[in-house]
């Protein structure tokens, strides 16, 4: 459900975005930058697409980072859970010695009876 309500939002403000695109180119509205040594004419089509697809390399990042610490969150679990059952089995091999030992020395017992 979360899904598709961001793929509806984003093909709405997709569609939005298109739209003012071509209004704006159309109409051929530009911003003007006055600085001491230049002016700068931007067309409003230019910045909407450049902040478009800064926006799509910015959320791009953001997905490999969080699919980057997921699998690192697998790891950790998959090596805690290897590190329990490394531990299981060394107590399940320390406690068979034990059984083996008492078995050696009650067998000693009875063959010296």
């Amino acid at each position: 459900m979360k899904k598709i309500f961001s793929a509806i939002l984003a093909v709405i403000i997709l569609t939005v975005i298109l739209m003012l695109c071509a209004l704006s180119y159309l109409q051929n509205i530009q911003i003007v930058f006055v600085n001491a040594t230049a002016t700068i004419n931007l067309n409003i089509v230019v910045m909407v697409l450049v902040l478009f697809v800064s926006g799509m390399i910015f959320q791009a990042l953001l997905n490999v980072f969080k699919s980057s610490k997921k699998t690192l969150n697998s790891y950790k679990n998959q090596y805690e859970k290897m590190a329990v059952s490394n531990e299981e089995q060394s107590d399940k091999v320390k406690i068979l010695e034990e059984k083996i030992k008492s078995l050696e020395i009650a067998l000693s017992k009875a063959l010296e009876k």
